[in-house]
Order: C-alpha cells, then sequence, then structure tokens
C-alpha cells in the first residue's frame, strides 16, 4: 500500500468491559496525553514517518497500556524493518487481545515476517554464489504467502471490517474508538 493512503486510527475506552466513549474532560491527564500522543503518531504515520510514529505510539501505549497500541507499534516496526520486534509487538497484541477481530491477519503477519527473518537467516550462513536453490525457496515463499492471504481474504466475505477510504481493502491500522 502507499504511503499516501490514510489509515484509521482511533483508541478505545473501556469500563466494566463494556466500551463507551468519554468527552474528553473527562478523560485522566495521563489517558489525554496518551491520547495526544496516539494522534500524534497517527498523523506521523500517515505521512510515512514511521520512526516518530513508533515513538508515539510507544508512549501512547506506556501511557495508557491499551493493547490495541501495540498492534500500531508493531506496523510502524514492520514498516522499519524491525521484524523481530514487530513479531514481539503482534504476539503481545494477540495475547493481551485473543478476540482480536483481525486476528487471522495478524497472525499472517506473524507468519511473513518469520519467513523473512529465517530466511535472512540462511543467506548470512550461506556461501557466496549458491543463491540459486533460495530463489525457488523465495518463490515457494511467496506462492504459500499468497494462498494464505487469499485464504484470510476469501474465509468470510461478508465480514465487516476496518476499510482504508472506498478502496475495499483492510487497513493496516486498527479501528478503535478513544
Amino acid at each position: 500500500m502507499s504511503k499516501g493512503i490514510a489509515l484509521a486510527f482511533v483508541a478505545t475506552l473501556s469500563v466494566s468491559g463494556v466500551a463507551r466513549a468519554q468527552a474528553p474532560d473527562e478523560l485522566s491527564p495521563a489517558e489525554q496525553d496518551a491520547r495526544s500522543a496516539f494522534e500524534q503518531g497517527r498523523l506521523a504515520f500517515e505521512r510515512g514517518d514511521y520512526e516518530s510514529a513508533l515513538a508515539r505510539f510507544e508512549r501512547a501505549f506506556g501511557l495508557s497500556g491499551r493493547p490495541e497500541l501495540l498492534f500500531n507499534i508493531g506496523i510502524a516496526q514492520e514498516r522499519l524493518q524491525q521484524d523481530e520486534q514487530a513479531i514481539d509487538s503482534f504476539e503481545r497484541y494477540l495475547a493481551r487481545l485473543p478476540d482480536a477481530v483481525n486476528r487471522q491477519e495478524v497472525e499472517a503477519r506473524i507468519a511473513q515476517l518469520r519467513r523473512a527473518v529465517n530466511e535472512r537467516a540462511i543467506e548470512r550462513q550461506e556461501p557466496s554464489g549458491g543463491g540459486s536453490v533460495w530463489v525457488w525457496v523465495a518463490v515457494g515463499a511467496a506462492v504459500v504467502m499468497g494462498a494464505v492471504v487469499a485464504a484470510i481474504l476469501l474465509a468470510d466475505p461478508g465480514q465487516e471490517g476496518p476499510l482504508i477510504g472506498n478502496t475495499g481493502t483492510h487497513t493496516e491500522a486498527l479501528v478503535v474508538r478513544w
């Protein structure tokens, strides 16, 4: 997806497990700071400034502890090619939100990131001149990933999910309410 695609980010508040909207004046100072950091991160992400977005999302998470922010952190880390850190963030997200609406998407991302990490590790161990086998490994991995993505997209075509603009494609950000 291009950098110019706007992502929908909004954070949630819940009381006794039931989400409810809170007016800004009802937020504690720490929640207001978290919301501000989140919004700055969202804007930085939309601009393609993933380093700044990551720092802001991490600050918002540190202030609020909202697990939804772990997904946003993982996306920013993925864009920065911090694959091991992104895997960790996505796994923490799923551990804290086991019923996440985008669980399949996140699991597919984790699998893709693990393959990339493993391929780089193998490449570092390979003597020069033996790369032709790895071309076929990469092609095979791409075919498998395509099948996984197709299975996810075809699993429940009527499922409503976060959308980017009017493209009809799922966003890379979790839609949550702040």
